[in-house]
Formats: structure tokens, C-alpha cells, sequence
């Protein structure tokens, strides 16, 4: 019989019968989720989220010549943008005090970078489907910017460790 290798968020897991290990990953993983949301409540998730949406329209407005799309999406939601932001500095500085600032503008500088490297090799469909988002965007109502922000296809990944709720679980002999 096999064996399962548990990682959860980082914890090294046990070796155990596949048996034992399932009931153990089940435990582990709602003790990392319990982890994960005492170090990244809800608000403070959606508002990564808000600001990783904010960074992918705002590298495509560069990249794609569509600054007045950007310009609009900045009118139309600025007051969640702003509320967003506010959770955000508001995390930095629970979880990095003096280094809040700093960590903050280098998340940022981050998000930018690593939203401009995948256009790189295929801005067309890049600036073709950031086009299709601006759409999606500018027709949703500014109560809703949250809900489509979440749901971007990129939007777990963007965020910081503590808010991932990652659970790996590698199979081994």
C-alpha cells in the first residue's frame, strides 16, 4: 500500500497509510484554514483581490493603448478602490508595523511586474482579452467590483501566502 505525504501551507505533513493520512490532511487543512483566516480576514483577501484586478487593467491600459478605459474604471469604482486600499494599508500595518509601507509598495511593484511579464509573449490575445475585461468591468455596477474580482482567474494566485488557503498533498512510496 501506498503512502501520502501531507504539505499543508509549508507544515511538513506525516507519512502515513492512505487512510490515516486523508483523516490527517482533513485536520491539517482545517487547521490551516483557521490559520489562514486569523492571518488574512475575508476583507483584507477580497481587497488583494480588488487591487490584483486594479494592477491587470492597469498594465493592460499600458500595454494595450486603452488608457481612457482605465481612466473610467478608476471614475467608476473609485470609491471601492479606495475602501479596498484602506483594508489594505490597514493589513500592512497589523502584520509589518514600520515595515508597512515599504511591504506594501513592494507587493504593489510585484503585482505590476508579474502582471506585465505574461504579456510579453503574446500581447495580442493579451490586449484582446483585456479588452473583453474592460467590458465586463465598465457594464458592472460599483457594487459589484468585490464579486468580479474574486472571481478572476488569476486572483488566488496574486495573492500573499497568508491569504492562500493552498492545501498540496504529494503522493509518495
Amino acid at each position: 500500500m501506498g503512502f501520502l505525504s501531507c504539505t499543508i501551507k509549508g507544515i511538513a505533513g506525516m507519512r502515513l497509510p492512505w487512510r490515516q493520512s486523508v483523516a490527517g490532511a482533513a485536520l491539517l487543512a482545517l487547521s490551516a484554514t483557521a490559520t489562514a483566516a486569523a492571518e488574512c480576514p475575508g476583507p483584507s483577501k477580497t481587497a488583494f483581490m480588488v487591487r490584483s484586478l486594479q494592477t491587470e487593467l492597469m498594465v493592460a491600459a499600458l500595454t494595450c493603448q486603452i488608457r481612457p478605459e482605465y481612466n473610467a474604471f478608476v471614475s467608476r469604482f473609485k470609491s471601492t478602490l479606495v475602501r479596498n486600499g484602506k483594508v489594505l494599508r490597514s493589513y500592512y500595518s497589523l502584520n509589518f508595523g514600520d515595515e508597512s509601507k515599504k511591504r506594501l509598495n513592494a507587493y504593489v511593484t510585484q503585482l505590476a511586474n508579474k502582471t506585465s511579464e505574461r504579456t510579453i509573449d503574446a500581447r495580442g490575445a493579451y490586449c484582446d482579452e483585456a479588452k473583453d475585461l474592460y467590458s465586463v468591468v465598465l457594464d458592472t455596477e460599483p457594487g459589484y467590483l468585490e464579486a468580479i474580482a474574486v472571481n478572476q482567474p488569476l486572483a488566488e494566485k496574486n495573492l500573499p501566502t497568508a491569504c492562500r488557503s493552498d492545501i498540496d498533498i504529494v503522493t509518495s512510496d
